[in-house]
Protein backbone atom coordinates (compact mmCIF):
# COMPACT_ATOMS: atom_id res chain seq x y z
CA UNK A 1 0.00 0.00 0.00
CA UNK A 2 2.59 2.13 -0.34
CA UNK A 3 1.17 4.22 -3.26
CA UNK A 4 -2.15 4.42 -1.65
CA UNK A 5 -3.51 7.82 -0.08
CA UNK A 6 -5.38 7.94 3.03
CA UNK A 7 -8.34 9.96 3.50
CA UNK A 8 -11.05 9.55 6.68
CA UNK A 9 -14.60 10.83 6.99
CA UNK A 10 -16.87 10.25 9.80
CA UNK A 11 -17.65 6.67 9.33
CA UNK A 12 -15.17 5.55 6.57
CA UNK A 13 -11.52 4.94 5.90
CA UNK A 14 -10.59 5.59 2.50
CA UNK A 15 -7.96 4.59 -0.11
CA UNK A 16 -6.84 5.01 -3.35
CA UNK A 17 -4.16 4.57 -5.44
CA UNK A 18 -1.82 8.03 -5.44
CA UNK A 19 -1.98 7.71 -8.91
CA UNK A 20 -6.03 8.34 -9.18
CA UNK A 21 -8.42 11.12 -9.79
CA UNK A 22 -10.54 11.18 -6.88
CA UNK A 23 -12.98 13.74 -6.14
CA UNK A 24 -12.90 13.35 -2.59
CA UNK A 25 -16.14 16.06 -1.75
CA UNK A 26 -18.39 13.75 -3.62
CA UNK A 27 -17.11 10.15 -2.64
CA UNK A 28 -17.64 11.68 0.95
CA UNK A 29 -20.82 12.59 0.46
CA UNK A 30 -21.50 9.56 -1.23
CA UNK A 31 -20.50 7.31 1.32
CA UNK A 32 -21.95 9.19 4.20
CA UNK A 33 -25.23 9.68 2.61
CA UNK A 34 -25.19 6.34 1.58
CA UNK A 35 -24.62 5.24 5.46
CA UNK A 36 -27.32 7.38 6.94
CA UNK A 37 -29.99 5.84 4.21
CA UNK A 38 -29.12 2.14 5.83
CA UNK A 39 -28.17 3.41 9.44
CA UNK A 40 -32.63 5.30 9.33
CA UNK A 41 -33.88 1.63 8.61
CA UNK A 42 -31.49 -0.83 10.23
CA UNK A 43 -30.19 1.64 13.39
CA UNK A 44 -26.33 1.65 14.75
CA UNK A 45 -23.99 0.44 12.20
CA UNK A 46 -20.20 -0.60 11.90
CA UNK A 47 -18.55 2.95 13.50
CA UNK A 48 -15.86 2.92 11.05
CA UNK A 49 -15.68 1.13 7.74
CA UNK A 50 -12.73 0.85 5.07
CA UNK A 51 -13.50 1.80 1.66
CA UNK A 52 -11.01 0.88 -0.89
CA UNK A 53 -11.25 2.70 -4.21
CA UNK A 54 -9.67 0.39 -7.30
CA UNK A 55 -8.68 0.92 -10.81
CA UNK A 56 -11.09 -1.71 -12.85
CA UNK A 57 -7.74 -4.02 -13.51
CA UNK A 58 -6.82 -4.46 -10.02
CA UNK A 59 -10.04 -5.18 -8.63
CA UNK A 60 -11.22 -7.28 -11.00
CA UNK A 61 -7.58 -9.29 -11.39
CA UNK A 62 -7.15 -9.93 -7.72
CA UNK A 63 -10.40 -10.11 -6.73
CA UNK A 64 -11.81 -11.96 -10.00
CA UNK A 65 -14.89 -9.93 -9.65
CA UNK A 66 -15.61 -9.52 -13.53
CA UNK A 67 -19.90 -9.48 -12.57
CA UNK A 68 -19.79 -6.43 -10.21
CA UNK A 69 -20.60 -2.99 -11.80
CA UNK A 70 -19.54 -1.33 -9.13
CA UNK A 71 -18.31 -3.62 -6.01
CA UNK A 72 -18.43 -5.52 -3.19
CA UNK A 73 -18.35 -6.01 0.81
CA UNK A 74 -16.07 -8.64 2.38
CA UNK A 75 -15.07 -6.77 5.54
CA UNK A 76 -14.12 -4.07 3.46
CA UNK A 77 -16.05 -2.02 0.80
CA UNK A 78 -14.42 -2.14 -2.56
CA UNK A 79 -14.96 0.28 -5.11
CA UNK A 80 -14.98 0.47 -8.70
CA UNK A 81 -13.22 4.14 -9.28
CA UNK A 82 -14.60 4.87 -12.74
CA UNK A 83 -18.08 4.11 -11.03
CA UNK A 84 -18.79 6.13 -8.49
CA UNK A 85 -20.14 9.28 -10.50
CA UNK A 86 -22.77 7.00 -12.04
CA UNK A 87 -26.31 7.66 -11.59
CA UNK A 88 -26.53 4.23 -9.85
CA UNK A 89 -23.45 4.55 -7.61
CA UNK A 90 -25.71 5.80 -4.37
CA UNK A 91 -28.12 2.99 -4.78
CA UNK A 92 -25.09 0.07 -5.16
CA UNK A 93 -22.75 1.55 -2.50
CA UNK A 94 -26.14 1.57 0.01
CA UNK A 95 -26.82 -1.89 -1.18
CA UNK A 96 -22.94 -3.14 0.29
CA UNK A 97 -23.68 -0.43 3.01
CA UNK A 98 -26.48 -2.57 3.82
CA UNK A 99 -24.43 -6.05 3.82
CA UNK A 100 -22.35 -4.45 6.45
CA UNK A 101 -24.67 -3.47 8.57
CA UNK A 102 -26.57 -6.58 9.06
CA UNK A 103 -22.99 -8.35 9.35
CA UNK A 104 -22.30 -5.99 11.94
CA UNK A 105 -25.73 -6.26 13.70
CA UNK A 106 -26.62 -9.64 13.55
CA UNK A 107 -23.44 -11.72 12.37
CA UNK A 108 -23.18 -14.97 9.83
CA UNK A 109 -26.45 -16.42 10.77
CA UNK A 110 -27.99 -14.65 8.15
CA UNK A 111 -29.74 -16.63 5.32
CA UNK A 112 -27.87 -15.30 1.86
CA UNK A 113 -31.55 -14.53 0.87
CA UNK A 114 -32.20 -12.26 3.76
CA UNK A 115 -28.94 -10.45 3.01
CA UNK A 116 -29.26 -10.01 -0.84
CA UNK A 117 -33.70 -9.03 -0.48
CA UNK A 118 -32.51 -6.20 2.45
CA UNK A 119 -29.72 -5.07 0.50
CA UNK A 120 -31.67 -4.45 -3.25
CA UNK A 121 -34.43 -2.53 -0.72
CA UNK A 122 -31.44 -0.05 -1.21
CA UNK A 123 -31.50 0.41 -4.50
CA UNK A 124 -35.20 1.63 -4.88
CA UNK A 125 -35.15 3.95 -8.31
CA UNK A 126 -32.62 1.67 -10.16
CA UNK A 127 -34.16 0.48 -13.55
CA UNK A 128 -34.92 -3.23 -13.83
CA UNK A 129 -33.38 -5.32 -16.93
CA UNK A 130 -35.66 -6.97 -19.27
CA UNK A 131 -34.69 -10.23 -17.94
CA UNK A 132 -35.48 -9.18 -14.36
CA UNK A 133 -38.99 -7.97 -15.04
CA UNK A 134 -39.48 -11.25 -17.08
CA UNK A 135 -38.16 -13.56 -13.66
CA UNK A 136 -40.31 -11.17 -11.41
CA UNK A 137 -43.32 -11.92 -13.11
CA UNK A 138 -41.99 -15.62 -13.30
CA UNK A 139 -41.19 -15.61 -9.68
CA UNK A 140 -44.58 -13.68 -8.36
CA UNK A 141 -46.66 -16.14 -10.89
CA UNK A 142 -45.05 -19.35 -9.27
CA UNK A 143 -43.83 -20.69 -12.36
CA UNK A 144 -40.05 -19.80 -10.98
CA UNK A 145 -40.27 -19.48 -7.40
CA UNK A 146 -38.47 -21.44 -5.54
CA UNK A 147 -38.84 -22.72 -1.81
CA UNK A 148 -37.02 -20.58 0.56
CA UNK A 149 -35.50 -23.28 2.55
CA UNK A 150 -33.30 -24.30 -0.83
CA UNK A 151 -33.41 -20.37 -2.13
CA UNK A 152 -29.60 -20.22 -0.19
CA UNK A 153 -28.43 -23.12 -2.58
CA UNK A 154 -29.45 -21.16 -6.24
CA UNK A 155 -26.97 -18.15 -4.44
CA UNK A 156 -23.74 -20.94 -3.02
CA UNK A 157 -24.22 -23.32 -6.29
CA UNK A 158 -26.10 -22.26 -8.75
CA UNK A 159 -26.79 -24.37 -11.86
CA UNK A 160 -26.38 -21.67 -14.54
CA UNK A 161 -26.33 -17.89 -14.47
CA UNK A 162 -30.13 -18.01 -14.40
CA UNK A 163 -30.43 -19.61 -11.02
CA UNK A 164 -28.62 -16.58 -9.82
CA UNK A 165 -30.14 -14.22 -11.77
CA UNK A 166 -33.74 -16.34 -10.15
CA UNK A 167 -32.35 -16.20 -6.28
CA UNK A 168 -31.50 -12.27 -6.52
CA UNK A 169 -35.35 -11.38 -7.65
CA UNK A 170 -36.97 -13.73 -5.51
CA UNK A 171 -35.03 -12.77 -2.18
CA UNK A 172 -35.54 -8.94 -3.42
CA UNK A 173 -39.68 -9.58 -4.00
CA UNK A 174 -40.06 -11.51 -0.35
CA UNK A 175 -38.25 -9.27 1.36
CA UNK A 176 -39.72 -6.34 0.23
CA UNK A 177 -43.55 -7.89 0.49
CA UNK A 178 -42.50 -8.93 4.40
CA UNK A 179 -41.16 -5.23 4.69
CA UNK A 180 -44.51 -3.79 3.24
CA UNK A 181 -46.92 -6.04 5.13
CA UNK A 182 -45.47 -5.79 8.21
CA UNK A 183 -42.81 -3.12 8.64
CA UNK A 184 -38.80 -2.71 9.32
CA UNK A 185 -39.46 -3.09 13.04
CA UNK A 186 -40.85 -6.95 12.87
CA UNK A 187 -38.36 -7.55 10.21
CA UNK A 188 -35.83 -6.54 12.53
CA UNK A 189 -36.97 -8.89 14.97
CA UNK A 190 -36.75 -11.84 12.74
CA UNK A 191 -32.99 -11.16 12.00
CA UNK A 192 -32.69 -10.71 15.49
CA UNK A 193 -34.15 -13.93 16.15
CA UNK A 194 -31.93 -15.81 13.35
CA UNK A 195 -28.85 -14.02 14.79
CA UNK A 196 -29.80 -15.80 18.64
CA UNK A 197 -29.97 -18.75 16.58
CA UNK A 198 -33.54 -19.64 16.34
CA UNK A 199 -34.99 -22.01 13.88
CA UNK A 200 -35.99 -20.10 10.59
CA UNK A 201 -39.82 -21.11 10.69
CA UNK A 202 -39.97 -20.15 14.59
CA UNK A 203 -38.27 -16.50 13.83
CA UNK A 204 -40.58 -16.22 10.98
CA UNK A 205 -44.06 -16.86 12.68
CA UNK A 206 -43.05 -15.35 15.68
CA UNK A 207 -42.17 -11.80 13.55
CA UNK A 208 -44.55 -12.07 10.48
CA UNK A 209 -47.88 -13.25 12.27
CA UNK A 210 -50.53 -14.22 11.42
CA UNK A 211 -48.26 -15.33 8.03
CA UNK A 212 -46.74 -18.74 9.15
CA UNK A 213 -43.38 -20.41 7.24
CA UNK A 214 -45.36 -23.58 6.43
CA UNK A 215 -47.79 -21.42 3.88
CA UNK A 216 -44.95 -18.85 3.00
CA UNK A 217 -44.47 -20.98 -0.26
CA UNK A 218 -47.88 -21.32 -1.26
CA UNK A 219 -48.74 -18.64 -3.41
CA UNK A 220 -47.03 -16.07 -0.67
CA UNK A 221 -46.53 -13.38 -3.98
CA UNK A 222 -49.76 -13.70 -5.32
Amino acid sequence: ERDVVSHATEHFDIRFPRKATVDLAALDRLLETAYATVQQQLGGGPPKLTVIVYAEREMRRTYNQRDWALGFYDGRLRLLGRELGTDVAPMMVAHELAHAFLQHAYGPPLPIWVHEGFAQLQEEGRPRTKEEQRLEEAVAGGTAWVPLKWLDRRFSQPANREDVGRAYVQARLVVAELVRRHGIEPFKAFLEALAKGTPIDAAYDAAFAPDRWAETDRAFLR
